[in-house]
């Protein structure tokens, strides 16, 4: 995950493909504020623009794996 902290985008990227993933991003308080499924990720690049600065948990869902990932934005 790149930059961060973030402005404008961030990328998300693995270096291996991850089929069938389910991208969650969520405030402090748990409010889910962006959910996206992707059939095969190995890049996406998340416009996080509206979101106000502050800390974000990132998480990606694949079959039974689960990974977190905190992300600040700072504009």
């Amino acid at each position: 995950m790149y930059p961060n902290p973030a402005s404008y985008f961030v990328t998300l990227e693995s270096k291996e493909r991850i089929e069938n993933a389910s991208i969650q991003v969520m405030d402090v308080t748990g409010k889910i504020i962006y959910e996206d499924f992707l059939l095969d990720l190995t890049s996406t690049e998340l416009n996080c623009s509206l979101w106000s600065n502050g800390t974000y948990l990132i998480s990606i869902t694949s079959n039974n794996a689960k990974s977190v990932y905190k992300l600040i934005i700072n504009k």
